[in-house]
């Protein structure tokens, strides 16, 4: 296993879901990496990565039964090398889940993403954090979720979530700005500009190396202003009352 098990040099006529599947290996390899590093004692590392694996227990992607031990018994292993081959084998049924399941996988995905960055969920797709008087929005993985619900279902989640914020922003005379900063909005400029965000640009080096390292996309930020949300939700308003 280990290395050999994460192999980081692709075929040369490698399919999408072969390229895939690599990246998510990769990034278990780098997430091994960061629990051995988290705690230089045993227990320290399995209380840090039972309190990672949790939503994975909850929703019978790990079984409680025989992960626990093993993972107590991988917690002890002194060096690092070893403790990230035996860490990978324990990994294996997520990446199991991910080729049988990857529905199931995103929506873990999704809650772990609310709750370690401590934002709140506004739906499926989107969250939100507050820092002084600017909301900042979230993306959470939605690639399956897409897949399911397609281009036109995947904006009408967005636009809900925007809907439910200005609710939000409407009560809160704090909030004076509203931000995103992901590669969605490098990827989708039109469709955030069409939302009423304006795209202010390219995130900077730094920022990046905080808050994006090792994702090698194009990343840029938008924003859009407490009285444009709130037009926006007012005209969704007259659109659904004109509906009736």
């Amino acid at each position: 296993m280990g290395e050999s098990f994460f192999k980081l040099i692709k075929p040369k006529h490698e399919s999408g879901e072969q390229a895939e599947e690599q990246k998510f290996k990769q990034e278990l390899s780098e997430f091994a990496k960061k629990i051995f590093s988290a705690s230089k004692n045993g227990e320290g590392r399995f209380n840090y990565f039972l309190s990672k694996a949790k939503r994975f227990i909850d929703a019978g992607i790990l079984n409680e039964q025989t992960f626990i031990p093993e993972l107590k018994r991988c917690s002890e292993i002194k060096n690092k090398d070893e403790f990230i081959r035996e860490l990978l084998i324990i990994l294996e049924p997520i990446l199991e889940v991910k080729k049988t399941n990857p529905i199931l996988l995103e929506e873990v995905q999704r809650d772990i993403f609310v709750e370690q960055g401590n934002f709140t969920k506004l739906n499926e797709i989107l969250s939100y954090g507050i820092y002084k008087d600017i909301a900042h929005i979230h993306f959470a993985p939605a690639k399956e979720l897409k897949k399911e619900k397609g281009i036109k279902g995947t904006l009408s989640l967005v636009r809900d979530g925007l809907k439910k914020l200005a609710e939000i922003v409407k009560d809160n005379n704090n909030i004076t700005k509203i931000t995103a900063t992901s590669y969605i909005v490098a990827e989708m400029p039109t469709t955030m500009e069409s939302l009423g965000f304006h795209i202010t640009g390219p995130v900077s080096r730094g920022f990046r190396s905080l808050h994006f390292k090792g994702d090698k996309r194009k990343v840029s930020q938008a924003e859009m202003s407490r009285e444009r949300l709130l037009k926006y939700l007012d005209d969704n308003k007259t659109k659904e009352e004109n509906n009736d």
